[in-house]
């Protein structure tokens, strides 16, 4: 794939949503935001400053984006990530 000239990609670490993101990202290319809730965990996300996915997927329609990647990074899963060194 050949990037094309104009291709913008904004990064948004964890945060609620955001008014000046969206401003400053209109129209990007690609949105990588964090979700770290289910969208039944609201009043989690709002206490934890992060995002459910609706709120995330809800940014990313305000921002009138290209593609949108959900992202969590955690050291919850550190379990899960398997030790590719072998």
């Amino acid at each position: 794939n050949h990037i094309k000239s104009g291709f913008s990609c904004v990064y948004s670490g964890d945060t609620r949503p955001c008014d000046d993101l969206v401003g400053l990202g209109k129209g990007c290319s690609v949105l990588v935001h964090e979700a770290t809730h289910a969208d039944d965990m609201q009043q989690k996300a709002i206490s934890d400053r992060h995002c459910t996915v609706e709120e995330a997927v809800g940014v990313a329609h305000r921002m009138e984006v290209g593609r949108c990647v959900l992202t969590h990074f955690s050291s919850r899963f550190e379990k899960l990530i398997p030790d590719l060194s072998k």
